[in-house]
């Protein structure tokens, strides 16, 4: 098979056909990726990063890892002062008020101080000042940054627009508030996922209008159903009152992602340990999921390819809790080959990346390793993965 540029090998991998080599995603912290720039020493230190403190740097760095996949962030609305690393505390559209907090190892990260909608009542959700999703100045350089990107390589380029219609009212109004409402009031609970739902499929259908013809797939973040041990509620209750919300964004946004790319790609993230919603993500308008926690409870590779393999493209499931950490290298490139041989024996339907973003603690030699190994046991030869 000829080789494949990044974005016909994600999306051949997201649809279950041929690729040459399984696709490689690999995110970073600003810890992260400077300590991989001070280690191999031809990487430019970088000072400024996300909201979630990953950065996203240019596309010379990707061509230079051998990553296929690059991100597109909106902007910051109206009114809202644009987050630098280093800031003291950060006020988002909702209100959210993150504080910084230095790390035992001197960096920096960020947490929520504050509930915004704390104690609202049901009609209090309808008089909330929300904000525009279709606010022009987020919107504003999506074409001209996604265009440039694409300009120099054809790279898996997903559109990272922050949607949430579970974790979001549960920050508002508080997770302990919300899951009581969900469990008591229902109607309460599903008002205010309505209004998300609402606010994020205008959002991301405004920024498909700006920049969907250079999108390979939108990232359908920020919502964890999962804890480490288990789903946060039943799967009963996700499919009666969370999932016609959670499919009406993936459909409604797929739908209108397709006018610009007919082979335009939802993937859905949710850490944590879902195994038991499988099925119903399998049902789903969502192409790929994210990122398969495989040291939780019961989400085993050979488990979730049983239950969604051949439904569900995977990406994801290199462990940053235990592996990526501790291990050596001969055991990042073990746990590489093992995810390859239970998520994709069919040598496709999933894109290799970590378990979460990789972090500041993980050796720089073991983020080498894993991109050594992505590349060595994800060519395809004979249509069976080189394992």
């Amino acid at each position: 098979m000829k080789e494949m540029t990044p974005r016909e090998r994600y999306i051949a991998a997201a649809q279950h056909r041929p690729v040459d080599r399984l696709p490689l995603d690999m995110t970073f912290s600003i810890g992260a990726y400077n300590s991989l720039a001070r280690y191999l020493g031809d990487l430019p230190i970088l000072t400024e990063c996300g909201t979630n403190c990953n950065v996203y740097p240019d596309v010379s760095f990707y061509k230079k890892m051998g990553i296929d996949v690059m991100y597109l962030l909106i902007g910051s609305p109206s009114g809202v002062r644009p987050f630098h690393y280093g800031d003291d505390s950060f006020t988002t559209e909702f209100g959210f008020v993150y504080k910084k907090m230095v790390l035992p190892n001197g960096e920096l990260d960020y947490e929520i101080s504050n509930t915004p909608m704390k104690g609202f009542e049901i009609e209090d959700f309808d008089a909330f000042p929300w904000p525009d999703p279709e606010d022009p100045k987020i919107h504003a350089t999506l074409k001209e940054r996604a265009k440039a990107i694409m300009d120099q390589e054809d790279m898996a380029l997903g559109g990272y627009f922050n949607a949430s219609i579970f974790t979001m009212p549960s920050l508002m109004v508080g997770m302990e508030d919300f899951l009581a409402r969900l469990a008591m009031d229902e109607e309460y609970a599903c008002h205010i996922m309505e209004h998300f739902t609402d606010y994020y499929i205008r959002l991301y259908n405004r920024a498909l209008d700006e920049c969907g013809q250079y999108l390979t797939f939108l990232r359908i973040d920020m919502d964890d159903f999962g804890t480490q041990n288990g789903l946060f509620i039943s799967r009963d209750m996700f499919n009666r009152l969370v999932r016609p919300y959670e499919e009406r964004l993936c459909s409604e946004v797929k739908k209108h992602f397709l006018k610009y790319n007919p082979d335009g790609i939802i993937m859905k993230h949710t850490c944590g340990d879902v195994t038991e919603l499988l099925p119903d993500f399998a049902e789903m308008t969502i192409d790929v999921l994210n990122p398969i926690q495989a040291c939780t409870r019961s989400m085993r590779r050979e488990l979730v390819y049983e239950k969604a393999g051949g439904k569900l493209a995977f990406m994801g499931a290199i462990d940053t809790q235990q592996v990526m950490v501790r291990g050596t290298v001969e055991d990042v490139y073990a746990d590489v080959r093992d995810a390859i041989a239970k998520l994709a024996p069919d040598g496709t339907g999933y894109i290799i990346g970590p378990s979460h973003h990789l972090q500041s603690d993980i050796p720089p030699k073991n983020m080498i390793a894993m991109r050594d190994a992505a590349h060595l046991y994800g060519r395809i030869v004979d249509g069976r993965p080189s394992i």
